[in-house]
């Protein structure tokens, strides 16, 4: 009875075990995954945001298909940046970029409407916005190939140029 019982018990374990490896699996990709989550895919590690000179560079800022707004993911990357642009002595420039799928004029309004988002969060977050602005850059300046997923993921990015 007690052997019955304990294979039951296996039995059920590696049904569990079976569901939940499915299930897993079967989660879909993200559509367009940043630079930092394709990386992550191939075990490598990955900078969510970087400082080159005087340009803060965030690479893991994450926005709804087609719309400025903001996912939730990215707070963690906007949140560790805003000590520092509250501590900042100089003007601050926002900038928005995008990787080359869709038409250009669509590609700039999109990059002037992430830019300006991303400026807003700040603003909400207590950071005095008076000596920042907001461009969008569009599809202008890639900073690696559109011809590769990618390529077309470092380029949707948000850089902060302290002037």
């Amino acid at each position: 009875m007690k052997k019955l019982i304990r294979l039951m018990a296996l039995s059920l374990l590696v049904v569990a075990q079976a569901s939940v490896a499915t299930a897993v699996t079967e989660i879909p990709e993200d559509p367009a995954p940043d630079a930092c989550a394709l990386a992550e895919r191939e075990g490598k590690e990955c900078k969510r945001w970087y400082q080159r000179g005087e340009v803060i560079v965030l690479q893991g800022v994450r926005f709804d298909t087609g719309s400025a707004r903001i996912k939730p993911v990215s707070a963690s990357i906007l949140d560790r940046n805003i000590a520092k642009l509250k501590r900042a002595k100089r003007s601050v420039r926002v900038e928005g970029h995008t990787d080359a799928v869709g038409g250009d004029a669509y590609n700039q309004r999109l990059s002037e409407a992430r830019a300006n988002a991303v400026m807003e969060y700040f603003r909400d977050k207590g950071v005095n916005t008076q000596s920042m602005s907001a461009v969008g850059y569009g599809e202008a300046r890639p900073v690696a190939s559109n011809d590769t997923a990618q390529g077309r993921a470092q380029n949707r990015r948000i850089e902060l140029h302290l002037k």
